[in-house]
């Protein structure tokens, strides 16, 4: 359940787009999105179908250039 829980500020107050790549990733649909680690990456889960979506909406709102990576959980 990360909706609701922002990173902690220390983090977030070096990464100034942060707000706007969370937010962008939830209006393209994403089920959860958050800083990844100490960051500067961000991570995003999302329906199947929909990463490059989520990814190019990141991206875009963060103002900045970034690589936009998507990747699927392997089941077994």
């Amino acid at each position: 359940a990360w909706a609701g829980r922002p990173p902690r500020p220390a983090r977030a107050s070096l990464y100034p787009w942060l707000p706007a790549a969370l937010d962008a990733a939830y209006q393209a649909g994403a089920w959860g999105a958050a800083l990844a680690g100490a960051g500067p990456s961000v991570v995003a889960f999302c329906r199947r179908g929909s990463g490059k979506e989520v990814a190019a909406a990141m991206t875009g709102a963060a103002g900045m250039p970034g690589r936009p990576l998507t990747t699927r959980i392997a089941t077994l």
